[in-house]
């Protein structure tokens, strides 16, 4: 007689086992000794590649976090702001950015992994601070647009106050606004990036420490 219920548990075990199987391949390549060169070329294909899929699960992550920008740059660019706020607000939304992009892409939590990744902390916050910096002339560029409107705004409220006509039309603060908004989210794609490369700065810093224990156990073997 047909038993349906074998069949199931067996394809419910072949399923699980490839999954441990595809897990452990990604271990391996993970965990790997790669120099600075190695680590930015293998984040940036990694990242081109599951860029649209990030993008499909993480869509709201990334509009919340455009938003707090968002927020922080018009408090900013309308003297409205008092430093404090816009640093928390600033720090909230790249520890989002971070705290969830790095969940989706260790399919871990990322509470397991705070243990491991203090270990490297230094090495990490390195490669954060170089790679912001590698990325300013890009994100300038990408501001350049609402950068722009900002400037010709200020230029017409100086001549209104010279009793000249304004030279801007009345809907150009909410334009200003939205373009501030579609240059904002666009860094906040471009700084996915970074995340990448600390996957891969991590793993050859915790490959380069099992190297270093491995010697260890074997030197005191031998003693």
């Amino acid at each position: 007689m047909f038993n349906i219920s074998r069949y199931v548990c067996f394809f419910s075990y072949f399923c699980r086992e490839k999954q441990k199987t595809m897990e452990s391949k990604a271990e391996d390549i993970l965990l790997k000794v790669r120099s600075y060169r190695s680590i930015v070329n293998i984040a940036f294909r990694l990242y081109t590649k599951s860029f649209w899929q990030l993008l499909r699960k993480q869509w709201p992550l990334l509009i919340l976090v455009a938003i707090l920008y968002w927020v922080a740059v018009m408090l900013t660019v309308y003297d409205l702001y008092v430093f404090v706020p816009i640093v928390i607000l600033a720090v909230i939304a790249e520890l989002l950015l971070w705290w969830h992009t790095g969940s989706w892409l260790t399919q871990r939590s990322m509470k397991r992994m705070l243990r491991p990744a203090r270990r490297h902390f230094w090495r990490l916050l390195a490669c954060a601070v170089i790679g912001v910096i590698a990325l300013l002339p890009l994100c300038a560029l990408v501001s350049l647009p609402p950068s722009i409107l900002v400037l010709a705004e200020w230029e017409s409220q100086n001549s209104q106050l010279m009793g000249d006509a304004p030279a801007m039309p009345s809907y150009v603060l909410y334009l200003t606004g939205a373009t501030w908004f579609v240059s904002l989210l666009l860094q906040v794609c471009i700084r996915l990036y970074l995340v990448f490369v600390a996957y891969y700065s991590w793993g050859s810093g915790e490959a380069r420490l099992q190297e270093r224990q491995a010697q260890l156990a074997q030197l005191s073997s031998t003693l």
